[in-house]
């Protein structure tokens, strides 16, 4: 049966991926706005925003990395303690309580470690496009001023739309990076779910 942390893993993973795909519908809706505004404009936006963050991309092996680790540590805690609980008389006898719970420290110690890079460059990776974003859009703007290539009150329109689409990809860059450390979660829900009912 699995364990709570399983089942957790689970739905937060089903809710991420849901959160994601309207998020991606919101996307392409503000595109469309965008596009309908300014056709350059537009494409120039966003083609500046994937060109600053194809060398993020190469952060997701290490952040993958970093999470997979974190998780594992956190069941070994998980692990330790339960051991711990059930076998303490056992232990005592044995005089390994000590051992335990220095194998405990450990974990936790490496835990806290993986933990923070992780969510220190989960954290900027996220952060990321909003701030290319406010970037490309300061560049617009100056540059659209100077050559007067679009009235103010559609620019005005086409700066937050173009921001909400920046806020949009923040999160769903942020929830792939939770579905990856959540995968390992999924995996042991669906082992269970299709494991044959014993009669």
């Amino acid at each position: 049966f699995p364990s709570h942390d399983n089942i957790t893993g689970m739905s937060t993973f089903l809710s991420l991926s849901s959160n994601s795909l309207l998020l991606v519908i919101s996307s392409l809706l503000l595109t469309a706005a965008c596009l309908k505004i300014s056709i350059s404009l537009t494409i120039v936006a966003i083609t500046s925003i994937f060109l600053f963050y194809l060398p993020l991309r190469l952060t997701n092996k290490t952040i993958n990395l970093f999470g997979q680790k974190y998780q594992k540590h956190y069941d070994e805690i998980y692990k330790n303690i339960v051991i711990s609980i059930k076998n303490i008389t056992y232990l005592s006898i044995l005089n390994k309580v000590e051992s335990e719970f220095e194998k405990g420290n450990k974990h936790i110690q490496l835990y806290a470690q993986n933990a923070s890079a992780y969510y220190f460059l989960y954290g900027i990776k996220s952060a990321f496009p909003f701030f290319v974003g406010i970037v490309t859009i300061t560049s617009i703007v100056l540059i659209s001023k100077k050559f007067d290539l679009i009235n103010p009150s559609n620019l005005l329109a086409f700066s937050y739309l173009f921001i909400r689409i920046c806020q949009n990809l923040g999160e769903i860059n942020a929830s792939l990076s939770d579905m990856r450390r959540l995968s390992t979660e999924v995996r042991r829900g669906q082992a269970w779910l299709t494991e044959p009912i014993e009669k």
